[in-house]
């Protein structure tokens, strides 16, 4: 679609054959392609921020989980 702008510039382009330029005529008439449609929140999403800042954010929660307890963490001795 980003090549070609629209449905149309599509089959001006010749790239597809008469099966689906068929196709998407057809497909025209069952729902009008939009860029953007506006969608309500749905009940039960996530909060954008922590409840507690103090806990720090999921992907900080998940790092310090994979790098294991501070004991098990080295540095190398010079």
């Amino acid at each position: 679609m980003r090549r070609f702008k629209d449905l149309d510039g599509i089959i001006a382009s010749g790239k597809l054959g008469d099966a689906a330029n068929a196709y998407i005529g057809r497909a025209r008439r069952v729902g009008v392609p939009v860029s953007i449609a506006p969608l309500p929140k749905p009940k039960g999403t996530r909060p954008g921020t922590p409840v507690n800042p103090r806990v720090g954010s999921s992907i900080d929660r998940l790092v310090r989980a994979l790098a294991g307890p501070p004991a098990a963490i080295r540095t190398p001795s010079g």
